[in-house]
């Protein structure tokens, strides 16, 4: 929407919601119960690890899918999940148990993503973890953790210089 046409209209209409949000928890009182039952369940939102994340639908393959022996899934050909990706990694989340199936930071998995397969693997050098999810969203996928894992890793290591994670997409 940044470089679109209609940025202004979007930015207005961004800075109108804000001002109508931000004009009404400022009525809120530190005595509102109802004040205090938002507080408490934005904390605890703030505990899940995918907390600001995006997420992109998917179908995780499982014939080509080596997870940890601890994680459980029904074997299917294809298991439906929601990749979610924030500022602290890649977490996969099944949709049939909504249960996160395993969370991972950028500095331990190699993540690969084709948009014109709709495919995204990740996997981890020591082969205790080889993922393969088809989504349609593989190309923004792979934009936004490309933008993610560098600030992530600047944040961890002060510079990108020392990553052991691969970030690239293909176009074959």
């Amino acid at each position: 929407m940044a470089t679109s046409r209609r940025r202004v209209e979007f930015e207005r209409r961004i800075l109108a919601q804000h001002s109508r949000v931000s004009q009404s928890v400022s009525t809120f009182s530190d005595n509102d119960p109802q004040a205090s039952l938002y507080k408490q369940y934005l904390q605890k939102c703030c505990q899940w690890p995918f907390y600001g994340a995006a997420f992109f639908h998917g179908s995780l393959a499982t014939k080509t899918f080596r997870l940890p022996t601890q994680v459980k899934i029904h074997r299917k050909a294809h298991v439906p999940v929601n990749i979610a990706v924030n500022t602290s990694g890649f977490h996969l989340i099944s949709l049939e148990t909504n249960s996160v199936i395993t969370s991972l930071s950028y500095d331990s998995v190699d993540w690969d993503a084709s948009a014109e397969k709709h495919c995204v693997q990740l996997s981890r050098s020591d082969k205790t973890l080889h993922v393969q999810i088809k989504t349609r969203m593989a190309g923004l996928f792979s934009s936004l953790v490309s933008r993610m894992s560098e600030q992530y890793l600047q944040r961890s290591h002060g510079n990108t210089s020392t990553t052991t994670s691969t970030a690239h997409t293909q176009n074959d």
